[in-house]
């Protein structure tokens, strides 16, 4: 890495993300108009994964990107049985380890969605306050207790506390 490289690694690790760079699969291949996509690894003879690309792929599956490891062997195989449609690697132990991965991008995207439900009641209840003038009861520790500490939070002030330069007139920070 670089020096560049190196202090964005720092950066995000400093903000607890996982960051990884080695370990990428040789493909990412993509269908027709792009629906569907998952990665490739070509591996031959008794060549293994590196604990690297294990990482990675673990990390790809997050995000519901499958990675198939193929050998050539397996390739000529796909090639005979021309005509019949079948997954990379569709022994049982590879599709159990499908079935996992889909399992956790599911348990991913059900937090997404309990979090974005969380958000929604929240600020159906700020708006809902500032309707009937009451203040309604905090649904979420992290979320401000008022619109107007909403407004400021998200508007007003960024995530660093600095207050960003308005480009619209009538906007609170707005030098017009």
């Amino acid at each position: 890495m670089n020096a560049f490289e190196q202090s964005v690694h720092d950066a995000l690790v400093r903000r607890g993300c996982t960051v990884l760079r080695n370990g990428w699969p040789d493909f990412l291949v993509f269908t027709p108009g792009g629906q569907q996509g998952y990665a490739l690894e070509l591996k031959r003879g008794s060549d293994r994964l590196s604990d690297a690309q294990i990482r990675m792929h673990a990390a790809l599956a997050d995000f519901g990107i499958l990675t198939h490891t193929v050998r050539p062997e397996g390739v000529d195989a796909l090639l005979r049985r021309k005509g019949r449609q079948l997954l990379f690697g569709s022994t049982l132990e590879a599709l159990n380890g499908r079935v996992a991965e889909i399992d956790g991008l599911k348990r991913r995207l059900d937090q997404a969605i309990g979090d974005l439900r969380a958000d929604l009641d929240s600020t159906t209840a700020l708006f809902d306050e500032h309707l009937s003038g009451q203040k309604a009861p905090p649904t979420n520790a992290r979320e401000p207790a008022t619109i107007a500490e909403l407004f400021d939070r998200t508007f007003v002030h960024g995530d660093d506390g600095v207050a960003p330069e308005a480009s619209h007139p009538g906007t609170p920070n707005s030098a017009h």
